[in-house]
Parts: structure tokens; C-alpha cells; sequence
């Protein structure tokens, strides 16, 4: 007897369930280049999806009671608005709510929920997004983009146009994106591939990743490292707590970090490159450079007709082994200088494949060496200098 008690229990239970689940299905007429607006404070997530017909589909679901939520629709003079409010107070947004919208494929966007993801596919127009916790994906979209999230991650996939995506806690993911963008996350990573664009992507506590990218933008995190492959950026990239390894930059730029290592594995142009605790290395350098460390060693080789281009270096390290590897036929005015403190723990020294003049200033215990000279025509400075290190200037 117990047990058929408990069975018509859970039976009870599955059918008071499902009765819960409600659904809301509407149409409306609607014209191109039109505007959906979708107020949600009882929570809930969002969906849109664009379309080739003159209307509005729409259908929600939930399991709210009728008592807890109500909805209104209302068609106005370019489109239609749709809010949802939860009647029931604070403890009763949990009921599962859930949009799914189809408009026009031109159309605009204002989309704002409490509690919930934002996905829109295949839309063209100005999209106006706010959650404040859940996702946001967008994909094959167009237009002025602003959307944000408190809570979640961002995802894009084949968008064109402008705009400003930011997150308070998730993750940023870019894809064949196009256009003028800025992105921001206070807690997440950034992944950027194979797009072309201008403008900022920040993070305050990830790892920043570019691959197949083309653009004038600046990357920045303050807790992660930077990498760059197969990509063309123009801009400054930095990060206060992390490494920066780029593969390839055949424009140059400025890279900088507070704490880690620079590894370049192709640069021309003119790079210049910063950190205040590791190493930095470029393994091939068409152009010129600065590189300055508080803390390590630099190596570079240049490479490409050294007649072509500002070949200039200055090379500075407060504590470490500097070698520049040059092209036989370089014009260059050589500076260097290396400083030998009285607690140096052994003999540095000046080693050039080129002809230098040095000169020792000091006594045994601290003295500074130096080495000039001049080939060719002197056009390219050579400025190299360290601190308790060697010094190497060597034909590549």
C-alpha cells in the first residue's frame, strides 16, 4: 500500500509539472528595417532570429504560475514592444522563461532581460543588448552593435559594422569578425581569429590570443599574457603581469609588459619592445628596433638588404646579456656601454665583428667600458648598452 501511495504521489507531482508549463504564441505584421523592443524583468532568456517575411513571430514558454509574471504586447507605428514582469516579487524569477523570436532579417534590436542569454542570428541592423547574467552570442550580423552582460561570456561570429561588447565576468570569443569594435572583460580571456578590424580589446584578469587578424587596435590585460600569430596589428600591446610571444608582425608595433618575456618570432618595419622583469628575443627583424629590460637579456637578428629602411637599434638592459646579430653591409654609427659594478660577480666584456675603439673609465672595483665606431655612411644608429652583462655585436 505504501508504495502505490508513493507512486500516486510522483504521478501527482509529473502532473501538477507539466501543468505549469505554459506557452505564449503571438504573430504580428511587420515591416523591414523595423524595431523590436523586449523588456524582461521577470528574467529569461532571449533569442532572435532573423528571417525573410514581413512579420513577427513570437513564443515564449515557462513555468511561472499566472499569478507571478505577466506579459503585454504592444504594436507600435515601426514595429512592436514586449515586456515581461514578474508580478509575483523577488523570491518567485525562477520560471524558467524563454523567448524565441523571429523578425525580419532587417531589423533593429533593443534587448534587456534580468536574468538571461541574449542569442541573435542572421539580423541586420542596430542592436542594442543588456543581461544581467547570462551569454551573449551573436552570429552572420550586421549593424551598430552595443551589448553587455554583468555575468556571462560574448561570443561573435561573422559580424560586420561598430560597436562596443563588454563583460563583467566571462570570457570574449571573435570570429571572422569586420568593422570598428571595442571589447572589455574584467574577468575572462580574449580570443580573436582570422578578422579585420580597429579599436580596443582589454581584459583585467586573462590571457589575450590573435591569430589570423589584421587591424589597428590595442590589446591590453592586467593579469595575462599576449599572443600573436599569423596577424598584422598596428597598435600598442600591453600587459602588467604576463608574457608576450608574437609570431609574426611584419608592421612592427609597440609591445610592453610590467612582468614576463618578449619572444618575436618575426618583426619588420620598426618594433619596439619593453619590460621591466624578463627576456626579450626576435629571431628575425627586417627594420629597426628599440628593446629595453629592467631585468634580462636581449637578443636580436636582423635580417633583409641592410641598404633598405631605418635599421636603427637601441638595445638597453639594466641587468643582462645583449647580442645583436646585423647584416654584413650595414651602415652604422656604434655607440656602446657597459657598466661594471663593484659587486660584479665576474668579468664582462665587448665583443664586435666590426671595428670599434673601446675605452676603460673606472677603477677595478667599478668602471664603465665603452666602444664606438663607424661603417659605411653611418646612417643606422647602433646604440647598446647593459649593466653587469656582456655585449655582443656579431655579423648574422
Amino acid at each position: 500500500m505504501k508504495f502505490i501511495n508513493s507512486v500516486v504521489l510522483v504521478f501527482a507531482f509529473l502532473i501538477c509539472s507539466l501543468a505549469q508549463a505554459q506557452e505564449v504564441k503571438k504573430d504580428f505584421n511587420a515591416n523591414p528595417g523595423g524595431l523590436l523592443d523586449v523588456n524582461s524583468d521577470a528574467g529569461g532568456s532571449i533569442s532572435i532570429k532573423g528571417w525573410d517575411k514581413s512579420s513577427i513571430a513570437v513564443e515564449i514558454s515557462h513555468d511561472y504560475n499566472e499569478n507571478q509574471i505577466a506579459f503585454n504586447f504592444k504594436e507600435t507605428g515601426n514595429g512592436l514592444e514586449i515586456t515581461a514582469r514578474n508580478t509575483g516579487g523577488r523570491n518567485n524569477n525562477h520560471g524558467n522563461l524563454k523567448f524565441e523570436i523571429k523578425v525580419p532579417n532587417k531589423f533593429d534590436l533593443e534587448l534587456r532581460t534580468s536574468g538571461g542569454s541574449l542569442s541573435i542570428n542572421n539580423v541586420s541592423g542596430d542592436i542594442d543588448g543588456k543581461t544581467s547574467g547570462g551569454s551573449i552570442n551573436l552570429n552572420e550580423i550586421s549593424g551598430d552593435i552595443n551589448c553587455k552582460t554583468s555575468g556571462g561570456n560574448i561570443s561573435l561570429n561573422s559580424v560586420e559594422g561598430e560597436g562596443n561588447l563588454n563583460t563583467s565576468g566571462g570570457n570574449i570569443n571573435i570570429n571572422a569578425l569586420k568593422g570598428e569594435f571595442d571589447f572589455a572583460t574584467s574577468g575572462g580571456n580574449i580570443n580573436i581569429a582570422d578578422s579585420e578590424f580597429e579599436g580596443d580589446a582589454r581584459t583585467s584578469g586573462g590571457n589575450i590570443k590573435v591569430a589570423g587578424t589584421k587591424g589597428k587596435m590595442d590589446l591590453a590585460t592586467s593579469g595575462g599574457n599576449i599572443s600573436l600569430s599569423d596577424s598584422e596589428i598596428e597598435g600598442d600591446v600591453r600587459t602588467s603581469g604576463g608574457n608576450i610571444s608574437i609570431s609574426s608582425a611584419p608592421n612592427g608595433g609597440n609591445f610592453v609588459t610590467s612582468g614576463g618575456n618578449i619572444n618575436v618570432e618575426e618583426a619588420g618595419n620598426f618594433i619596439v619592445l619593453k619590460t621591466s622583469g624578463g627576456n626579450i628575443s626576435v629571431k628575425e627583424l627586417d627594420g629597426g628596433v628599440e628593446a629595453k629590460t629592467s631585468g634580462g637579456n636581449i637578443k636580436v637578428a636582423m635580417t633583409g638588404d641592410p641598404k633598405v629602411g631605418d635599421r636603427s637599434a637601441e638595445l638597453a638592459s639594466s641587468g643582462g646579456t645583449i647580442t645583436l646579430l646585423v647584416p654584413e653591409g650595414l651602415d652604422m654609427d656604434i655607440e656602446i656601454e657597459l657598466e661594471i659594478t663593484r659587486n660584479a660577480n665576474k668579468k664582462y666584456k665587448i665583443e664586435s665583428d666590426f671595428p670599434i675603439t673601446q675605452n676603460n673609465a673606472g677603477d677595478s672595483g667599478e668602471r664603465t667600458i665603452t666602444g664606438v665606431g663607424k661603417t659605411g655612411s653611418g646612417k643606422n644608429k647602433i646604440k647598446l648598452k647593459t649593466v653587469n652583462g656582456d655585449i655582443f655585436l656579431k655579423k648574422a
